[in-house]
């Protein structure tokens, strides 16, 4: 696992720690499949046990690295996707979430002056993660 901190440096040490990660890519200007790196690699085998895939892509678009989590799973019913963000809202049985994981994650991302955002249907989901690259645009 290659390890950063974004709080020290923003995304653009995130960035470095991709590029050095040991993974069979190039990031740059152009779109990245990232499908088999080591820090994901939990959640691809468990969606390959299902059947599915997930791909990460990251890519320089302007200031900002983008960051896109797609999978091919049922989707996320349209009725539910303006309130995934939301605290404790969970569609698992009681016991099995708090519904903090995608809180969290806008809370992190809003600190550094990123954003968010999920399009989904059935057979393709995809998280976008936009952050700026130049430290001072974060803080």
């Amino acid at each position: 696992m290659v390890g950063c901190d974004i709080n020290g440096s923003g995304a653009a040490d995130t960035l470095s720690a991709v590029r050095n990660a040991g993974l069979d890519a190039d990031i740059g200007p152009d779109a990245v499949d990232l499908s088999e790196p080591r820090e994901a690699r939990r959640w691809v085998e468990a969606a390959a046990e299902d059947h599915g895939r997930i791909e990460l892509k990251a890519k320089v678009s302007g200031d900002l690295l983008l960051v896109e989590v797609w999978d091919n799973g049922p989707g996320i019913p349209a009725e539910l996707q303006d309130r995934i963000f939301e605290p404790f809202f969970t569609t698992k049985a009681p016991g099995l979430g708090l519904g903090l994981g995608l809180d969290t994650v806008m809370r992190i991302v809003r600190k550094h002056r990123g954003y968010v955002q999920v399009q989904s249907a059935p057979g393709a989901t995809c998280f976008q993660v936009r952050l700026p690259l130049q430290q001072l645009q974060a803080y």
